[in-house]
């Protein structure tokens, strides 16, 4: 367990694909391209492990649909930018303590 009292579990989304606009370059502005997202969430699974309870862990689908429609909605200039804001959104969205 670590010292902010979390057990260190790990939520992965591998291979999230997403169509956007991204790029500074003209060409690459008039067309979506894919991008493929990785993220890692940080979750406290101790109370949905003695629960058994969907309701008591992180909806990593939630998660999912409202990065990709946040990614999809996007037009940004910078592969940086887009990865920065989308960990705001998921900083700002989803809870890391318990249930």
């Amino acid at each position: 367990m670590s010292p902010g009292g979390t057990a260190g579990d790990r939520i992965f989304l591998h291979g999230l694909t997403v169509e956007c606009v991204i790029g500074f370059i003209d060409w690459e502005r008039r067309v979506k391209q894919t991008v493929v997202l990785d993220i890692e969430l940080p979750v406290d699974c101790r109370r949905a492990s003695l629960t058994d309870e969907v309701a008591d862990t992180l909806d990593y689908k939630k998660v999912a649909k409202r990065v990709q429609a946040f990614v999809a909605a996007s037009e940004f200039k910078l592969v940086e930018t887009l990865a920065h804001r989308v960990a705001l959104l998921i900083a700002a969205r989803v809870p890391t303590g318990g249930g």
